[in-house]
């Protein structure tokens, strides 16, 4: 049961306002804000805003997370801040269920040292230098292109409908943990010859990135945060066992959120 709320509010006046009428709403309903301890994880702010709440909770799997919508798109926002009535009446009528989704994990080899990332959304790769990527990319130790081009997008079902999907990937209803990898400016000639399409592999396939030249310094950016790396070795992304409850009211529809976030005006 769902008693104990977490709010974590975007650093802008907007959000900081709807922080304040939500918090009202809750408190009057009967809920307890406890930043501590907690039944629930609520992000009042835009898609950022939920990466960095579900980062801050170190991918607890114990709570529900779920975001009020007081950015711009907001595609992982359930709610919209007009809707937090109708949304607490379906809290309290137990009308939600749980969307549990893999985390990605990220195991960087560089320097005769190991970094491990975590993230909900993607990885993407590039050189520092924003120099052509060259790099090999494996997938369950299975050669599967050498790849030439801007860069290279690794991202999971929830991500797929973000920079993924504007390389061209496709976008995939997370009820279906996938792990996908999208081309950036993919370069096929004579010369070199990459696979231009993106693919979408099992959740259990493990891709590997490795770099094919002497420009082994690549800049990761993962969930929105960019990090620098030299002497890379190798790259490896798969989605982990681990795993957190996204909240997901009973009439959720992934079409309509395409629609709605993605196409309609």
């Amino acid at each position: 049961m769902i008693k104990r709320i977490r709010l974590y509010v975007n650093n802008n006046d907007k959000s900081i306002k709807n922080a304040k009428i939500v918090k009202d709403k809750f408190i009057k309903n009967g809920y307890i804000i406890d930043n501590n301890n907690y039944d629930m994880a609520v992000s009042i702010g835009g898609d950022g805003a939920f990466l960095r709440m579900v980062r801050s909770c170190n991918y607890d799997s114990s709570p529900y997370y779920v975001g009020i919508n007081s950015g711009t798109l907001g595609f992982l926002a359930e709610v919209e801040v007009n809707d937090v009535d109708n949304f607490i009446d379906r809290l309290n009528s137990n009308d939600y269920y749980d969307n549990k989704v893999n985390i990605q994990k990220t195991i960087i080899n560089y320097d005769d040292k190991k970094e491990v990332l975590h993230s909900l959304n993607d990885v993407i790769i590039r050189y520092n230098n924003c120099k052509v990527l060259k790099s090999d990319i494996y997938c369950n130790n299975n050669l599967f292109e050498n790849f030439t081009g801007d860069g290279i997008i690794i991202s999971t079902s929830i991500g797929s409908t973000g920079h993924n999907a504007s390389y061209g990937g496709a976008s995939i209803d997370p009820i279906f943990p996938t792990i996908q990898v999208t081309p950036m400016g993919a370069i096929s000639t004579k010369a070199y010859n990459s696979y231009r399409n993106p693919v979408i592999f099992n959740k259990d396939t493990i891709v590997k990135v490795i770099p094919r030249d002497d420009l082994r310094h690549y800049f990761i950016t993962y969930d929105g945060i960019d990090k620098y790396y030299n002497n890379v070795k190798s790259v490896e992304s798969y989605l982990d066992d681990s795993k957190i409850k996204m909240l997901k009211l009973n009439n959720y529809s992934f079409a309509t959120r395409i629609h709605n976030k993605l196409i309609s005006d």
